[in-house]
């Protein structure tokens, strides 16, 4: 058994160090000291639980909303901890790789326990975290100061875990399978979106309940009351209490042992029999076939090209999209209840309040992530073929401003839809997303005009594309313009509310739409006018 033991803890070191090395690499870290790394690991859950221990101390004895909290949070940790076991197969694919090229991955007993002890070791350390780390200091409070059932809480913890490692065993497993069997790539692309949505709640409840909580939000403490009271959340509580308090806890515990070795098992089999993944067939990244006449003449050719080059770069886009959209989340969750707290009494200004919270951040970053693609000096290599052809700046800028009014879209139709689960008015819905619509569009129309203007014609990589000196001052006093426009609807929104001229605010806002909508159109169409006059010819040859 003890020889076992040091098996799996060399695995678990060796995968450790195979993980992380490049992050390591990135930092001059080139001895690892395993010993002291888990150190600094055990420091920060010390840390964790004695913050966690010490806000649960004070909401125990402050309010009720720990005790009433309780069971809604033993159903939201469950969920966490089942949701990233179907996350460790894509964030650990190397493990499931067939690699001919190293001599130790040719070794079946290597590829058996280098997969097996980084599962059960992800799984274990987890839900560690999560049941001890999380759960523990914040049920210890409410069991000693409301005198609270010791047993069914304390008993809870391992058999958590416990089902946690199993349930990763399995998880991973299907999908191992269903990669291996069917190189299904769209159900492995399903799985990650599913993910990520998933993982975008919790980015925005988190912060908010939180800050909600500190701040002693009524309308979100009377929603966690609400939720807590669902017959179907006391239902589950009741019958885990049931099966984990009564004489046959030990038995059901030993079952879920017994099932962990069997999966095991299984695994081993499995590895043993039919191998690893073939690294062909788990290509991560979106094929372009090349389908029609390669040389078709089109009205918008630099369009066309846009499209085949996002495509090429699908996973790094989608990649960037997402992670900025999650930033975006948590930057919201911890927002909206300073806006609620300060702005509560005020809806209509609270609504375009989150609007433009949401919608100025978003537009600088998408714009951030398609610079590269769609700015005009990317075209400086084949400009040639259309300078002699009369192409004005706008007949460029217009092809790249359809690609990016497709994110202006997305955008607006969130925003709008965010909007109206939170107020509930069709009024602020058509508001928000005109605000955003218009804002969106003006501020893509600027920053490629600008890469259109004062094009950066001597960048030798990619990533100077579009960091024109001039092009960049010119773009942020545009948006330095362009943001204050937007400021005086805040204004003059909340002045309205504070008086209590309710009727007069929806006039006002109803009268808004045609107004902001008349002021867009009029600013893109004298921007597009002055494109018109500008020649490619005379921008690119100076």
């Amino acid at each position: 058994m003890r020889k076992q033991l040091e098996q799996y803890y060399s695995f678990v070191v060796f995968n450790s160090k195979y993980k992380y090395r490049k992050f390591f690499a990135d930092w001059d870290i080139h001895n690892f000291n395993f010993k002291l790394f888990i150190k600094y690991i055990f420091s920060f859950l010390i840390i964790s639980f004695l913050v966690i221990l010490t806000l649960s101390v004070y909401f125990t004895i402050k309010t009720q909303i720990t005790l009433e909290l309780l069971p809604l949070f033993v159903i939201f940790l469950f969920f966490v901890s089942v949701m990233d076991n179907f996350g460790y197969f894509h964030q650990n694919k190397h493990l499931f790789l067939l690699d001919e090229t190293k001599i130790l991955d040719s070794l079946t007993v290597f590829k058996q326990m280098r997969i097996l002890s980084g599962i059960t070791f992800s799984a274990l350390f987890k839900s560690f975290f999560i049941w001890g780390v999380i759960f523990l200091p914040f049920i210890l409070p409410i069991i000693f100061i409301k005198n609270f059932e010791m047993l069914f809480w304390i008993k809870i913890i391992p058999f958590m875990i416990l089902v946690n490692v199993g349930l990763s065993l399995l998880i991973t497993y299907i999908q191992f399978n269903v990669s291996k069997i069917f190189y299904s790539n769209k159900k492995i692309s399903a799985m990650r979106v599913f993910n990520y949505f998933i993982t975008g709640i919790f980015l925005f409840l988190i912060p908010y309940s939180i800050i909600s909580l500190v701040l002693n939000d009524k309308f979100v403490i009377n929603q966690i009351r609400g939720i807590s009271e669902i017959n179907v959340v006391n239902i589950a509580i009741e019958y885990m209490r049931i099966f984990l308090i009564q004489d046959m806890y030990y038995v059901y515990i030993f079952l879920i042992i017994l099932c962990i070795i069997g999966l095991s098992y299984l695994w081993l089999y499995t590895i043993k029999k039919f191998d690893l993944i073939e690294f062909r067939n788990l290509a991560s990244n979106i094929l372009v076939k090349g389908e029609g006449n390669l040389f078709i003449k089109s009205d918008i050719p630099f369009y066309t090209k846009d499209v085949i080059h996002m495509k090429r770069a699908g996973g790094w886009f989608i990649e960037y999209i997402i992670k900025t959209t999650l930033g975006l989340l948590f930057f919201m969750g911890m927002t909206l209840p300073f806006i609620y707290y300060y702005l509560g009494e005020s809806p209509y200004t609270s609504a375009i309040a989150i609007c433009l919270i949401l919608v100025i951040p978003s537009f600088q970053l998408i714009g951030d992530a398609l610079r590269t693609i769609l700015s005009v000096d990317a075209e400086k290599n084949s400009i040639h073929l259309f300078i002699n052809k009369g192409y004005t700046v706008w007949n460029l800028v217009r092809q790249k401003l359809y690609i990016y009014s497709f994110f202006v879209l997305i955008t607006t139709s969130t925003v709008g839809l965010i909007v109206f689960l939170l107020s509930r008015s069709l009024l602020l819905m058509f508001l928000t997303a005109t605000i955003s619509f218009s804002f969106g569009m003006l501020s893509g129309l600027f920053q490629l005009a600008t890469t259109g203007l004062y094009p950066k014609l001597n960048w030798e990589h990619h990533f100077e594309i579009g960091g024109s000196e001039k092009g960049t001052r010119v773009n942020n006093l545009l948006s330095i313009i362009l943001i204050p426009l937007y400021l005086p609807l805040l204004i003059a929104t909340y002045l309205s509310e504070k008086l209590g001229i309710y009727y007069l605010s929806e006039l006002y806002l109803i009268l808004l739409i045609p107004v902001i909508l008349a002021l867009y159109i009029l600013a893109q169409f004298l921007t597009i006018k002055f494109l018109k006059n500008k020649y490619i010819k005379d921008v690119f040859i100076k």
